[in-house]
């Protein structure tokens, strides 16, 4: 059964009456919560509540680009896109080293915002095709590029 929420029902961010400006991607969780993905001086992870007030805010140093955002079934939030010169990833990292440009995956609590990894992924650029993530905060990434392979 969803959670009841104000939230529930809307299909764009705008039906919420919070200001669309700069928002690259945007989430709803099951509580009502709502993450956004803000251009403002720079690339910011918010969450906000139904009525448009703030919770937090992370700043992103180095991602130029978002491509998906998605609440996982353990109310982390997920990010994927493109990152450049100052994108820290975390230690342990499953790629802790990109090129000048290239596809990231972070994954943040939803309840504090606070980092739980970043790393860039070795998927063909321009990036991720989409990805999931499961129960056990496992996720799951597709390139969205087709690879003929031939045989013998």
């Amino acid at each position: 059964m969803l959670a009841q929420s104000a939230v529930w029902g809307v299909q764009s961010v705008q039906q919420t009456g919070i200001s669309t400006a700069g928002i690259e991607q945007w989430a709803l969780s099951p509580d009502g919560s709502i993450y956004l993905a803000v251009e403002s001086q720079g690339i910011i992870l918010r969450k906000v509540t139904a009525t448009g007030q703030p919770v937090f805010s992370v700043p992103l140093a180095g991602v130029f680009d978002f491509e998906a955002m998605l609440v996982g079934p353990d109310g982390s939030i997920y990010l994927s896109g493109s990152a450049a010169a100052g994108f820290a990833t975390t230690p342990g990292a499953y790629e802790p080293a990109g090129p000048d440009r290239g596809p990231f995956l972070c994954k943040f609590s939803g309840a504090s915002g606070q980092v739980v990894y970043c790393t860039y992924v070795d998927m063909t650029f321009p990036g991720l095709g989409g990805f999931s993530a499961d129960a056990e905060g496992n996720a799951y990434l597709a390139s969205n590029w087709c690879f003929g392979i031939t045989g013998p």
